[in-house]
């Protein structure tokens, strides 16, 4: 704000002749700022300038010059809205970040101050920065309080990352197969977050060993394998689920079953569709008992 304003002489007489001069830094002479004459001089903080300004008036001329009066006046630096608020705005949840106002004034006797939720709403503290360790995304405002006024609020929000939901349960197309059937397995729910990724594992007594990522997988097995599936973020991993594919330790030409009844489906049989050549073995209890046709061989 640079709005004039008026300093006034109050009391005193001047001498025949004489007349009320005005002087800053001091009371006149050699080298000292003339402001100007008469009973009152009008300035603007922008004249003046930032800082504390002592102000001299006396009588000068005539038949004698007065000792000076002063005024001391203050003019303080206006302040303006911060332009950023820098800092990591994506962590881990049980970290902190630091905050920074970037760009602005913050203005004489002011303060930054800083909160959370809105601009003005709870109050966190005070300064160029702050710390903070949210437990959920939050957003932060900052903004020049101080005694030349209140200036608008820059933000930003802090991500934070929790840990995932785990997964609900693996399905498979097939419970049991043979040796290098290939095995599709399924993730059931929930959706993923952003930065979340389905990770496949096959735990060997308690060794994982990752197999690949995502809502599915084809496996090839030769022996029975515990598959077991996690969510993993950056900074966390979800509790897992298990399940247990059976290899089957049977000949080749075993009927299995585990598809459908179609003799010609080589993911029925231990080794593939059996030939004319090939010893088959129909065990009962499979999930499905072949239909046997003209051109089915063994």
């Amino acid at each position: 704000d640079n709005t004039p304003f008026t300093l006034k002489r109050v009391g005193g007489l001047l001498s025949n002749g004489a007349r009320w001069d005005w002087y800053r830094v001091g009371c006149g002479g050699p080298g000292i700022p003339w402001m100007g004459t008469g009973d009152s001089i009008t300035l603007t903080p922008l004249a003046l300038g930032v800082g504390t300004h002592v102000i001299y008036l006396k009588d000068n001329g005539g038949c004698n010059t007065t000792a000076c009066v002063t005024h001391v006046i203050t003019v303080r630096q206006a302040p303006s809205a911060p332009s950023a608020i820098t800092g990591s705005t994506n962590i881990c949840k049980g970290q902190s970040t630091t905050l920074s106002v970037n760009g602005g004034v913050q203005g004489t006797d002011a303060n930054w101050t800083w909160y959370s939720g809105s601009c003005g709403g709870a109050a966190l503290g005070t300064g160029a920065s702050i710390t903070v360790s949210p437990t959920d995304t939050t957003t932060y405002f900052v903004r020049s309080v101080g005694p030349c006024g209140i200036t608008g609020c820059a933000s930003v929000r802090v991500d934070v990352i929790q840990t995932p939901a785990a997964p609900v349960a693996i399905t498979a197309n097939y419970n049991q197969a043979c040796s290098g059937t290939p095995v599709k397995l399924y993730a059931n729910g929930p959706a993923l977050l952003n930065g979340e990724t389905r990770r496949w594992y096959i735990n060997n007594g308690g060794t994982l060993t990752a197999i690949g990522t995502g809502d599915s997988i084809t496996v090839t097995l030769s022996t029975t394998s515990d598959i077991e599936l996690r969510t993993e973020n950056r900074c966390f991993n979800s509790a897992s689920v298990t399940k247990q594919i059976s290899i089957l330790n049977s000949p080749v030409g075993t009927w299995v079953g585990v598809k459908n009844n179609s003799w010609h489906e080589s993911d029925n049989w231990c080794g593939g569709i059996p030939t004319s050549t090939t010893d088959v073995v129909i065990p009962s209890g499979t999930p499905n008992q072949p239909v046997i046709s003209a051109s089915a061989q063994a």
